[in-house]
């Protein structure tokens, strides 16, 4: 699955990939080798300027897949809040290898990772739990009414994360939060 990513990230196809063969290295990089979570399929977020229709992307996807002898095939349009999906085919045994959603939202952040020697663009651990609890605690949020001036769920969110980052990473010198600024000092 890793290969299929660098294919795609060597083809100039804009995808940052996340879900679980991302949350892996993450896991790996903190010494957590013993992650085991079984997955057929490679999660990405599109994060070129406009969206292609889906004969372009499943034309760029197939160009990318040619040396590994796999071949995409659209299952699923992209679409308001659809992600596109596709099968992966072996093309020699014509079998399902894997497959792959490439959604249409917008990434806050990536960074480089690199599997053997496959390297592509990935999410940060940030993006990984702010994905799996976001929604969650954004619903909660919402149903918190009459209450004046609340301010906007990302704006608190953006603030906290900025707020609890020294806390989380364990840092051990001395910081002075601007408030002002939301910046540690």
């Amino acid at each position: 699955m890793y290969d299929v990513m660098g294919a795609i990230t060597n083809s100039n196809i804009p995808v940052i990939y996340k879900g679980a063969l991302v949350t892996k290295l993450i896991l790996q990089e903190s010494q957590f080798d013993e992650f085991v979570r079984e997955t057929r399929d490679i999660d990405a977020s599109w994060v070129g300027v406009t969206p292609p229709p889906m004969e372009l992307l499943t034309e760029m996807l197939n160009r990318a897949l040619t040396d590994l002898h796999l071949k995409a095939v659209a299952v699923r349009e992209h679409g308001e809040k659809m992600s596109a999906s596709y099968d992966i085919i072996d093309v020699p045994s014509n079998e399902l290898s894997m497959s792959i959603d490439i959604d249409m939202r917008a990434v806050v952040d990536s960074r480089t990772y690199q599997f053997g020697n496959v390297t592509f663009q990935g999410v940060t651990s940030d993006n990984v739990l702010s994905d799996k609890i976001q929604d969650e605690l954004r619903h909660s949020y919402d149903k918190l009414r009459r209450i004046s001036a609340k301010p906007e769920f990302t704006v608190l969110y953006d603030y906290l994360a900025n707020f609890l980052t020294p806390f989380i990473e364990s840092k051990t010198i001395a910081l002075v939060w601007n408030s002002s600024e939301k910046v540690w000092a």
